[in-house]
C-alpha cells in the first residue's frame, strides 16, 4: 500500500514530482522502476494477491469461530469469578479495617489504664509519705516522753520527730493540710517536750564542766556523744540552743582561764634568771657580783685572772645546751612542784605554749564536730579572753626579759609550734602566733639596742676593774663573741632584715672599743697583740657556731650561716689578718733589719727601672747575705720564742708562726730575686748564701 500514488496528485506533474521526492527511498519502488516494468501492470498483479490472502483469512476465522466462541465464553466466566473474588476481598478488607479501629481502641484504653495505675501508686506513695512523715504513732509518743535521754530509743525518736518536724517545715502545703492540722498540736507538744528534756540533759553535762576537779577533755568526750541533741536544738529550739551556748562558753572560758591563770602563777616561781637586767655588752666586769665576794677577790690576786674570767658574765650569753629545749618540744608540760628545778625562760614559754596548743587543737576539733557549723565562731569565743590572758602574760614577762638568746629560742618555738599545727591543718591559733611574734621582734630589737648603747664610747664602762694587759681578752670580748656565737646557731631565718643594722652597728661598735682600748696600752706593739688575742677569740667562737649549726641544719639547702653572721665574721677576719701583718712585720723588721732595708730599697730601684748595679752596694749585698746566713737560726729561734711570749693560746702561736715563716720565706726569697738582677756577683751571693729549702726543712722540724 506505500506505492500506491494518489490520483489526484498524479495527474498533474507538480503532484508527480512530489510523489517521486517523497518515496525516492523506498526499496520496492526503486526495484519496480529499475526493471523498467509497467506500474499499472505491477498494480493489478499486486491487488489480485492481495485478495487471495484475504480470502484465506476469512476462511481460518470461518474455522475458528467455534473455538473463539468458547474462548469468549470461557472469558466472561472468568470475569465473574473475578468479581465474586473482588466482592470477597473487598468485605475482606472492610473486617480489617475494622479489627484496626477495634485493637487501636484497645491500645487507647490499655494506655489510660496504665497512666491511671501509675497515677494512683503516685498518688499512694505521696500520701503513704504524707502520712508516714506527719502521723504521730503512740511509740513515738511514748520515747520521746519516757525514754532516758541518754539511751538509743530516744535518740532514734528524736531522729524520726526531727524528719518530721523539717518535713513539715520544708513544704507550706503540707501545713496547710486538713490532716497536719489534726496533728499539729500533738506533733508542738511532742517538739517542745524534746527540747526540754534535750535542754536539761545538755544544760547538766555543761554544768559538771564547772566543777574544781572535772576534766574538761574528759567532760568533753562524754558529751560529744550528745551532739545529735544540739543538732536538734539548733533547728527546733533556737531559744534553748542559744542559752546552751552562752552557758557552755561561759563555762568552759572560766576553767580555762582558771587554769592558765594557775599554770603561769606557779611557772613565774620556776624561772632561773640567766641575764640579769643590768647585765649588757659593755657593763664592767664586776655587774651583778655581791660586795662579799668583791672583798674576795682583792684577797686573792694569785687567781684574779681565772675569776675575772668567771666574773665576765660571758656565759650568760652561751647557748651551751639551752637549744635542747627545741628537741622536747613535744613533751608533756612542765608540772609545778615546790621540788622541780629552776629552768630558763624558754623552758616556761615552751611549756606554757605545749599546754596552749593541745588544750586549743582539742578544744578546736571539739567544737566543729559538736557544735557544727557553729564550731569556728564558738572556739574563738571561749578562747579570746584565755589568749588574750596570755598575751598580756607573756607581754609583761617579754618586757622584764633581758635574755636576748631566750627571746631569740621562744622566737624559734614559736615558729615551731606553728607548724606543727599547720601539719595537723589546725588554724586555731594562726592568729597568736601571729600576735606573739609582734610581742617578741621589738623587744629582740630593744635588747639589742641596748646593748649596742652600752659600747658606744660615751656609755661603756667595760673596762673598769680589769687590768689590761697585751693578753687581756676583755669581757666585752667574750660576751659578744657568746652573743653573736649563739644567735648563728639559732640559724638565719630567725633574724629579720630590719635587726642586720642593728647586729652590723654593734659590730662596728665593738670593734672601735677593742681599737680604742688596744691604743691605751703603755708599750709599742703591744696594742697589736691585745688586739690579735681579742679579735681570735671572737673568730674562734663564730666559727665553731657555724660547725655547730651545721651539724644541726635540717635543710641541706640553707646556709648554715646568716648572711649578716657571714659579714660579722668575714669582717672580723679581715680585721685579724690586718693585725696578723702588722705584729708579723714589726717582728721581721726587728730580727732581720739590714734584710728587710736591702729589699725596701731593691725593690723601690726596680719600680723606678733604675740599674740595681748602680743603685745597690755589692759589698753591703754580700755583707747582708753572709749575716743572714750565719745566724738566720738564730733569728729564727728568737723568732719563735717572742711569739711564744706573746700567744699563749695554742692555736693563735701556731697561726702566728706560721705567717711569721712564710712572711721570712717571702722576704728572704724577694732578696734572692733582687740579687739575681745585680748580675754575676749577685748570682755568686746567692751561691754562697743560705737556700730557701734549707730554712723550710728547719722550719719544718721546729
Amino acid at each position: 500500500t506505500d506505492l500506491c500514488f494518489p490520483m489526484d496528485d498524479c495527474n498533474t506533474l507538480v503532484g508527480l514530482a512530489q510523489d517521486i521526492e517523497r518515496f525516492a527511498n523506498r526499496e520496492q519502488l526503486a526495484a519496480i522502476l529499475d526493471s523498467g516494468a509497467n506500474p499499472e501492470d505491477f498494480l493489478s498483479d499486486y491487488e489480485s494477491k492481495l485478495h487471495v490472502a484475504e480470502g484465506r483469512a476469512i476462511a481460518d476465522y470461518i474455522a475458528e469461530a467455534d473455538n473463539l466462541l468458547e474462548l469468549n465464553v470461557n472469558i466472561e466466566k472468568c470475569d465473574e469469578v473475578l468479581q465474586a473474588l473482588e466482592e470477597v476481598l473487598r468485605r475482606f478488607d472492610q473486617s480489617l479495617g475494622s479489627a484496626s479501629d477495634e485493637i487501636m481502641g484497645l491500645q487507647r484504653r490499655s494506655e489510660d489504664m496504665r497512666r491511671r495505675m501509675e497515677n494512683g501508686k503516685s498518688v499512694q506513695e505521696r500520701l503513704s509519705s504524707f502520712i508516714e512523715k506527719i502521723v504521730v504513732l503512740p511509740s513515738l509518743i511514748e520515747d520521746v516522753m519516757k525514754a532516758h535521754v541518754s539511751s538509743k530509743r530516744f535518740e532514734d525518736a528524736l531522729t524520726t520527730l526531727d524528719s518530721k518536724l523539717r518535713y513539715v517545715d520544708e513544704h507550706e502545703d503540707v501545713r496547710m493540710s486538713a490532716a497536719f492540722r489534726d496533728v499539729a498540736v500533738e506533733m508542738e507538744r511532742l517538739r517542745l517536750a524534746a527540747v526540754k528534756r534535750c535542754r536539761d540533759f545538755l544544760m547538766d553535762k555543761v554544768y559538771e564542766m564547772r566543777h574544781p576537779n572535772s576534766n574538761i577533755q574528759v567532760q568533753q568526750n562524754v558529751l560529744i556523744r550528745y551532739k545529735q541533741m544540739i543538732s536538734f536544738l539548733r533547728d527546733h529550739g533556737h531559744s534553748m540552743y542559744e542559752e546552751i551556748r552562752t552557758t557552755y562558753i561561759a563555762s568552759v572560758t572560766s576553767k580555762f582561764m582558771e587554769i592558765f591563770r594557775n599554770y603561769w602563777a606557779s611557772m613565774e616561781g620556776l624561772e632561773e634568771i640567766i641575764v640579769p637586767s643590768d647585765l649588757l655588752l659593755g657593763s664592767p666586769a664586776s655587774t651583778g657580783i655581791s660586795q662579799g665576794l668583791s672583798n674576795m677577790v682583792s684577797l686573792f690576786n694569785s687567781m684574779r685572772k681565772e675569776l675575772h674570767e668567771s666574773m665576765d658574765h660571758h656565759e650568760a650569753f652561751q647557748l651551751n645546751d639551752r637549744l635542747d629545749v627545741l628537741d622536747h618540744l613535744h613533751d608533756n608540760p612542765i608540772i609545778p612542784s615546790a621540788r622541780q628545778a629552776k629552768r630558763p625562760f624558754e623552758y616556761l614559754f615552751a611549756s606554757l605554749s605545749r599546754l596552749l596548743v593541745d588544750t586549743a587543737a582539742h578544744e578546736y576539733l571539739f567544737c566543729k564536730n559538736f557544735w557544727q557549723k557553729d564550731g569556728r565562731n564558738i572556739f574563738k569565743d571561749v578562747f579570746k579572753p584565755v589568749v588574750d590572758f596570755i598575751h598580756g602574760s607573756l607581754n609583761a614577762s617579754f618586757q622584764e626579759q633581758n635574755d636576748l638568746i631566750a627571746l631569740l629560742l621562744c622566737i624559734k618555738i614559736n615558729r615551731e609550734n606553728f607548724l606543727t599545727m599547720s601539719k595537723r591543718r589546725n588554724p586555731a591559733l594562726d592568729e597568736h602566733f601571729d600576735a606573739v611574734n609582734l610581742l617578741l621582734w621589738p623587744r629582740v630589737k630593744h635588747i639589742l639596742d641596748r646593748h649596742l648603747a652600752s659600747v658606744q664610747p660615751s656609755e661603756y664602762t667595760g673596762n673598769e676593774g680589769t687590768d689590761i694587759t697585751s693578753h687581756t681578752i676583755l669581757p666585752l670580748s667574750r660576751r659578744y663573741a657568746s652573743l653573736m656565737a649563739s644567735i648563728l646557731i639559732l640559724n638565719a631565718h630567725l633574724v629579720e632584715g630590719s635587726l642586720s643594722l642593728n647586729i652590723e652597728q654593734l659590730k662596728y661598735a665593738v670593734m672601735n672599743i677593742l681599737l680604742t682600748t688596744s691604743r691605751q696600752l703603755p708599750k709599742r706593739g703591744q696594742g697589736t697583740i691585745f688586739l690579735l688575742h681579742n679579735f681570735h677569740h671572737i673568730i674562734s667562737a663564730l666559727k665553731c657556731s657555724v660547725d655547730q649549726a651545721d651539724g644541726r641544719q635540717e635543710d641541706e639547702t640553707q646556709n648554715p650561716i646568716p648572711p649578716f653572721g657571714k659579714q660579722v665574721l668575714e669582717s672580723f677576719e679581715e680585721a685579724f689578718s690586718r693585725a696578723l701583718d702588722l705584729y708579723v712585720e714589726a717582728r721581721i723588721q726587728a730580727g732581720v733589719p739590714h734584710v728587710s732595708s736591702f729589699v725596701r730599697r731593691g725593690e723601690a730601684a726596680v719600680a723606678k727601672d733604675a740599674n740595681l748595679s748602680e743603685s745597690l752596694d755589692h759589698n753591703t749585698a754580700l755583707q747582708v747575705a753572709l749575716e743572714f746566713s750565719s745566724r738566720w737560726d738564730k733569728v729564727l729561734s728568737v723568732l719563735n720564742g717572742e711569739i711564744r711570749k706573746d700567744f699563749s693560746h695554742e692555736a693563735l702561736f701556731a697561726l702566728v708562726q706560721k705567717t711569721a715563716h712564710s712572711k721570712i720565706l717571702l722576704l728572704w726569697s724577694r732578696f734572692v730575686e733582687l740579687l739575681k738582677k745585680m748580675g754575676e756577683q749577685g748570682e755568686d751571693i746567692v751561691r754562697r748564701s743560705i737556700s730557701i729549702p734549707t730554712i723550710m726543712q728547719t722550719m719544718r722540724n721546729n
